[in-house]
């Protein structure tokens, strides 16, 4: 090959793997996310789960999963122990009792704002080699990020389509 890939030690293969090296660069990430927000009850996935809240304003946990592009049932754990922490509350909506509406409280805010600046030294950490502070990360792993939304918001749609044209026929008993 004779360029920059090989001097990263990797097989080829692995190399020219946009997968692989997604997934390599998560191990790195999440190591840096436990070196700066490991030793505390609430992590970066509650952060980036309240970062959200804060974004949306009062909304449920579908439309948070939603918008987050997760199964809502993948929140569970988190939305609990953020509420434990006392930084998010989960009231009941008044429209439809069985609905809860999530909000960032006032002691979430303040976690917040400190969490910010901890935050920024972790992305820091984390695109340090990249030489423009990782922007061109970010732009590219945007794009990703955008076309995998869609991608998976047309096969929902098909899905749900199909499933509704061609109900599933009821299992003899």
């Amino acid at each position: 090959m004779g360029d920059a890939r090989d001097d990263r030690g990797l097989p080829p293969p692995l190399a020219d793997s946009t997968a692989y090296l997604l997934t390599r660069a998560l191990r790195v990430s999440a190591r840096l996310a436990h070196d700066e927000f490991g030793r505390e009850p609430l992590r970066f996935a509650h952060y980036a789960t309240l970062c959200w809240v804060e974004h949306l304003g009062p909304c449920s946990q579908i439309e948070l999963a939603t918008a987050m592009g997760i199964d809502p049932s993948d929140l569970v754990t988190v939305l609990q122990a953020l509420e434990a922490e006392g930084a998010l509350r989960r009231s009941v909506d008044e429209a439809d009792r069985r609905r809860r509406i999530l909000d960032v409280t006032d002691d979430g805010r303040r976690w917040l704002r400190r969490r910010r600046e901890r935050a920024r030294r972790y992305d820091e950490a984390l695109c340090a080699g990249t030489g423009d502070g990782g922007a061109a990360l970010r732009a590219q792993l945007g794009l990703i990020a955008r076309a995998a939304t869609t991608a998976n918001t047309q096969v929902s749609s098909r899905t749900r389509r199909r499933d509704s044209e061609n109900p599933s026929p009821a299992i003899p008993g």
